[in-house]
């Protein structure tokens, strides 16, 4: 791309050059007709029209198609902007053209056809055959050449790259103008986009061979169908040379029907987890046409675990007031990260692009030709990830409710807080409309802010379960809980004591309760806000408690955004960016959808992503809660699975009623 933008940049440069040589080199005294006094007196004037003519307009056109470049080098070109400069390209030295040949001496007996530059008509002469001695006689032909050719490269990047130079998501309010600036970070591209490294290392080892064996399950999930196999990969995908490996536990269950097998469905869970008892998250139907296969993620479940994840980060994730709270922090991190780093260096790279490298050598280790992609919610991210990696080695992708890691940290912070006030307000006018919400005709912020204040240590819990039920419009429930937790009559009742946020042991902002350090890891490595200052924190505050005010500093992703400030090791592996993929693939068509009513993953973050994808088909829903597919009788789960087995696509940007 840099060099198709430094061609287009030399072609415009050279135009001006060539206008400017031919503008100064024009020997306005050979004609064959006497000149004309007014060229003998004004000959200055003459030239200064010329420079008009030739120079200025080829200038301007210079200032228009500066967009073009700053669109090619950041890979998002807009064919409406490239067609409307190339049409004003032409037009202008058309019209140059004719200006040049009418203007050089008036029409034949009409004197004065070009007053302004000259008062006698010489006759009509085209602008190429004036001059001898100067460089017209050639300099027109050859920038116009010249602009084609320019034209000819942009249709050609247009044709190969579908991309918009400012997005409406750009367009902010102007209380959210300044997220660049609070952030700091700004979107960084990954270090690199190539993977010639990564194809060096699987070509010169042997292919694996995957030894299945009977899986290790803890539930039910064996059916005689699924086995696991474990492979060896690299440490670290970017030195694979290097006398370090790890584990990639992972597992397939074959199709129900071989004759019907289309192929292998990579199933990504929905976070990074354990997932090789994942594969019933897939409908009957793709299962019987596709072989799916799940992976641990390095350093969880059975591939190599991280040999410290029962240290986990007991930092407080309190918003820090005061710099000596911030210090405290980020060297409470900073310890318990490095502490990690000496008993296991794998901590340094747990980040989703090296897990996609680790699913592409999966991927040639089966044997099984392109992949189909299935990602759900952070599993989005990992797919996209992998599309950007290995762009011509999949047949279908499906992104469901996605999560947009091509924005900074502290936007995609501060949408999800939108997204949590505005199901809050849902819930409130539900509640003050509906006679049998026992919180009916109550201030219901207030009501929430004490119900938080009086359970104290179990806050994170209770606020967890409250979103939960949030999510799936279980207003009831809600009501149910801030009602009985807001009265300190009522405020240790057993139900407050055992909530289900707590019980199963999800992660919580509570600081005496460890984030899980595997995870942590993968979250700071992908979001990274190592540069943040307290300067910065103070600053973004006010725009998180605008944004989600019934909460305020209790919003479940603020920890993160802290903590990571603490993290130790460089941000260069997967930092948020706009997506890039290399002009010689031809993407296959993906498929992305979101529920309209997600509060974890804002529909329009993934518009955004859709959008930066070649040729992808977006879907709204008009579900409600996180994930679109799987629901009993959905017409999500039947449109997905007709997308995989048939290639059969819903029509672009519509929403489904379900």
């Amino acid at each position: 791309m840099p060099i198709v933008g430094a061609l287009l940049l030399a072609n415009t440069i050279a135009a001006f050059v060539l206008a400017l040589f031919n503008a100064a080199t024009l020997d306005l005294s050979h004609h064959d007709r006497p000149v004309p006094e007014y060229l003998a007196t004004h000959g200055v004037q003459v030239r200064a029209q010329l420079v008009l003519f030739w120079c200025v307009v080829p200038f301007v056109y210079v200032l228009v198609s500066a967009c073009e470049y700053i669109c090619l080098w950041t890979n998002r070109l807009n064919p409406i902007w490239i067609l409307v400069s190339s049409i004003v390209a032409i037009g202008a030295w058309v019209l140059q053209i004719v200006l040049w040949s009418y203007c050089i001496g008036g029409y034949d007996d009409i004197p004065g056809y070009c007053p302004w530059v000259y008062r006698e008509p010489w006759g009509w002469y085209p602008s190429w055959s004036v001059a001898s001695p100067g460089g017209a006689r050639w300099a027109v032909p050859t920038i116009f050449i010249l602009y084609i050719i320019q034209i000819a490269f942009a249709a050609l990047v247009v044709n190969r790259q579908r991309r918009t130079c400012f997005r409406k998501s750009d367009m902010r309010q102007s209380w959210a103008g300044k997220l660049e600036e609070v952030d700091g970070s700004n979107l960084r591209s990954p270090d690199d986009y190539h993977h010639s490294d990564f194809t060096t290392a699987l070509s010169a080892s042997t292919k694996p061979k995957l030894h299945w064996t009977k899986c290790r399950f803890t539930g039910d999930e064996d059916d005689g169908q699924t086995k696991c196999a474990n492979m060896t990969v690299p440490l670290d995908w970017n030195n694979p040379q290097a006398d370090q490996n790890i584990t990639i536990a992972i597992a397939r269950s074959r199709c129900a029907d071989p004759e019907t097998r289309k192929g292998t469905i990579f199933y990504s869970l929905g976070e990074p987890a354990p997932a090789l008892e994942g594969v019933s998250g897939l409908s009957d139907l793709l299962k019987s046409h596709f072989d799916v296969v799940t992976m641990d993620p390095r350093g969880m479940g059975q591939s190599s675990p991280l040999n410290c994840t029962e240290m986990g980060v007991y930092c407080s994730s309190d918003w820090p007031s005061t710099q000596e709270e911030f210090d405290a922090n980020k060297q409470c991190v900073r310890d318990n990260v490095e502490q990690c780093y000496a008993n296991d260096p794998l901590i340094k790279y747990m980040d989703t692009r090296s897990i996609a490298r680790d699913v592409e050598a999966v991927r040639r280790a089966l044997d099984d030709g392109k992949l189909n992609f299935f990602g759900p919610s952070w599993g989005s991210h990992l797919a996209t990830t992998y599309l950007e990696l290995f762009p011509d080695n999949f047949n279908a992708m499906l992104l469901d409710v996605v999560l947009d890691h091509t924005v900074p940290p502290f936007e995609t912070l501060l949408g999800f807080e939108q997204a949590a006030q505005a199901a809050f307000n849902g819930f409130a006018t539900w509640c003050n409309a509906n006679e049998t919400c026992p919180l009916q005709d109550q201030d219901i912020q207030e009501v929430t802010a004490r119900a938080m204040n009086l359970a104290s240590n179990n806050a994170s819990c209770l606020l967890e379960s409250t979103w939960r039920h949030l999510e799936h419009h279980h207003y009831g429930k809600v009501a149910d809980l801030l009602s009985l937790a807001s009265d300190p009559s009522t405020a240790d009742a057993p139900i407050l004591q055992h909530l289900p946020a707590c019980d199963e042991e999800l992660e919580v902002m509570n600081s005496s309760i460890p984030v899980p350090i595997d995870l942590f890891a993968i979250n700071c490595h992908d979001a990274p806000t190592s540069d943040l200052t307290l300067a910065d924190l103070t600053h973004q505050k006010p725009f998180l408690d605008a944004a989600a005010p019934t909460f305020r500093s209790m919003a479940l992703l603020r920890d993160d955004h802290i903590a990571c400030a603490g993290f130790p090791f460089a941000a260069s592996r997967n930092t948020p960016h706009e997506l890039h993929f290399p002009q010689r693939s031809r993407l296959p068509k993906v498929l992305v959808v979101n529920s309209l009513d997600d509060m974890r993953t804002p529909p329009g973050g993934a518009a955004n992503v859709a959008a930066q994808i070649p040729g992808a088909v977006f879907v709204r829903t008009k579900m409600v809660g996180h994930t679109s597919y799987g629901r009993e009788g959905s017409v999500v789960t039947e449109m997905v699975d007709r997308y995989f087995i048939e290639g059969e696509l819903p029509e672009d940007e519509s929403v489904v009623d379900v």
